[in-house]
């Protein structure tokens, strides 16, 4: 019996615990009057339910440790959060007025609140890790105000593309919420149009990039980096919709892989780092 107990438990808590196994048969003349405690697989219940108890802790201490991406578990700092969102009316002016230079004002004043109701929404991880990292490669004497703001408005660019690419996927899914608020294409009165609404978010990106770095020597290189992250992105939502379309028996971890690191990774992962290192 206690072979068996030192093969399921360690042996030490076998030692220490109060609960002893009870011998069903006496060694002496007279009847063991101690009480008999429920056993099961010859081992007393409590011990065993408490082991059990300890294993469901632990798996779900591990479930709640990895269930959440990595990506979502970023801390930010409140300081750095408010520096990154005080540049965003900055971002949606610069972006309004290169659409009124086209005679467009009602589509400037439509874009702003596209602008306003898709890009800020979200943790904005991926254009806060993009200031993070441009502040944590350059020497400190490089950290000028601004800098770090070009640095921001980087960071702007990236979460721009996701919703570029976030917009285009809800529309593809005909899904219904995103970010705890209605699809952009859900929402009363834009339907379809927000096929065009993601196209101008995606080009609004590039104008910013010009009106910013164009006297720069990064420039071509980030206009190249963005263009190749965008073509890979589309390359792993093409993946997604195909699969999406197939028997379950025919999907592999190969095509797993293929998706989450063409569709997801580079862009949210690759490019923030990517492109401060620029």
């Amino acid at each position: 019996m206690f072979k068996l107990a030192r093969m399921l438990l360690p042996q030490q808590r076998i030692l220490a615990s109060p609960l002893r196994l009870q011998r069903l048969i006496s060694t002496s003349d007279e009847v063991n009057s101690e009480p008999i405690l429920p056993t099961i697989g010859g081992l007393p219940t409590e011990l065993v339910n408490e082991q059990k108890l300890k294993k469901t802790s632990r798996t779900l201490s591990t479930l709640q440790n990895h269930s959440v991406p990595i990506a979502a578990r970023v801390t930010v700092s409140k300081d750095e959060s408010r520096d990154f969102m005080a540049v965003f009316p900055d971002l949606v002016r610069d972006i309004t007025t290169v659409t009124k230079t086209y005679n467009c004002t009602d589509a400037a004043k439509w874009f702003a609140q596209v602008l306003q109701y898709n890009v800020p929404r979200g943790k904005k991880n991926r254009g806060i890790l993009t200031v993070l990292t441009y502040k944590n490669l350059v020497p400190a004497q490089d950290l000028t105000p601004e800098n770090i703001k070009l640095a921001q408005y980087l960071g702007w660019c990236v979460e721009m593309l996701q919703s570029f690419f976030i917009i285009s996927d809800d529309v593809m899914d005909n899904s219904t919420t995103r970010r705890g608020q209605p699809c952009w294409h859900k929402v009363e009165n834009v339907g379809l149009t927000a096929i065009n609404d993601a196209l101008m978010i995606e080009n609004a990106m590039y104008a910013i990039l010009k009106m910013h770095f164009s006297h720069l020597d990064c420039y071509v290189a980030l206009m190249e980096l963005f263009h190749e992250i965008t073509y890979i992105t589309t390359c792993g939502q093409s993946l997604d919709q195909l699969n999406s379309n197939r028997c379950v028996s025919e999907f592999t971890m190969e095509n797993y892989k293929a998706i989450v690191e063409n569709k997801t990774a580079y862009y949210s992962f690759y490019l923030p780092f990517a492109i401060a290192y620029i």
